[in-house]
């Protein structure tokens, strides 16, 4: 087991680029070929971001004599970001397709979505980390972590069928989308926790025959589902092939693997990145620019870098750089 390092980070770096890439619009026409396969293999990110913090959960876990305290200390740190940040996105109606009263009316109707979700798109995240933070604790706390990563594969499972899959023979639908909650967050959490155990250890040949694996299945996830149930390449955000690819990925970066730089840096403020970006991304739409092919790469790391600017300069007041670092 070791502790943070820097290859880890680089990583984060690389992961929050591949957010970005992800919630920009998508080019005209679906982008071409070249597009849809950066697309579905930038889907990575997320996983990633679970398995880390599943890893460093651990790691505190190890060193830590009072268990409870660990996750009162997430709880505490996540509760707050998730709550301050859905308040911000309250008043940008172009991210709620409805204005901030109707928004708020929503929230009253339903308490249980807002929970889940934030109301934004990309709040979810928090809400799927701290539930997989809980399912992990009691995981370690009384020595369940065998069962837990078998429910975590179980949901992860139940997720994939009634959502990407649900279209298919094989699928089913829900009301809601079963990316939110636990459903996609606890396999990875999970996950993360037995490597840094090291109960889950990879070499690199291992690694990188994970990743290669992972990105053909993904690929031949979303060719099928287009080919045969006519599901557009955009709309699946959970694929089987993301479970060995990213931990293909993530097992290189606890081997020192990624070279750390500029991407190091985007790494460590990657919480605020993730936070601020759906912003600049909005305000570049009603810019009216041209979101379509080579034009459209020039805005990954301009959204990044501007994020980390405003992240950076608000993680410098008191009391307010806890909601965004």
């Amino acid at each position: 087991m070791q502790g943070r390092n820097s290859s880890i980070d680089a990583l984060k770096g690389i992961a929050i680029m591949a957010v970005i890439l992800l919630h920009l619009p998508s080019p005209g026409g679906g982008g071409g070929l070249a597009w849809q396969l950066i697309s579905i293999l930038s889907r990575f990110a997320i996983p990633c971001f679970f398995i880390i913090s599943g890893y460093f959960f651990y790691v505190t876990w190890a060193k830590t004599s009072d268990k409870f305290k660990i996750i009162k200390d997430r709880s505490i740190r996540i509760i707050p970001i998730f709550l301050f940040w859905a308040l911000v996105y309250s008043a940008v109606p172009p991210l709620l397709k409805a204005g901030t009263m109707e928004h708020l009316a929503g929230i009253i109707r339903y308490p249980h979505s807002f929970i889940f979700t934030g109301g934004v798109y990309h709040l979810w995240f928090l809400s799927s980390l701290l539930q997989g933070y809980l399912i992990l604790w009691v995981a370690l706390r009384y020595n369940l972590m065998v069962v837990a990563l078998v429910c975590g594969f179980v949901l992860f499972a139940l997720a994939l069928f009634g959502s990407t899959y649900s279209m298919s023979p094989l699928g089913y639908s829900v009301a809601f989308d079963m990316k939110n909650g636990p459903f996609f967050s606890t396999v990875f959490v999970i996950l993360g926790a037995c490597m840094a155990q090291g109960r889950l250890s990879f070499t690199s040949l291992q690694s990188w025959l994970l990743i290669a694996s992972g990105c053909l299945v993904c690929v031949s996830e979303v060719i099928i589902l287009q080919t045969f149930f006519q599901v557009p390449f955009e709309s699946p955000s959970m694929l089987l092939g993301l479970l060995p690819l990213a931990v293909g990925i993530t097992s290189l970066a606890i081997k020192n693997y990624f070279p750390v730089g500029i991407l190091a840096v985007f790494g460590s403020y990657s919480l605020g990145i993730y936070l601020i970006h759906p912003l600049l991304i909005e305000a570049l739409k009603l810019c009216d620019l041209p979101f379509a092919g080579a034009y459209l790469l020039l805005f990954i790391p301009l959204v990044a870098l501007s994020s980390l600017l405003i992240t950076w300069s608000v993680a410098k007041i008191p009391y307010v750089r806890r909601v965004i670092h």
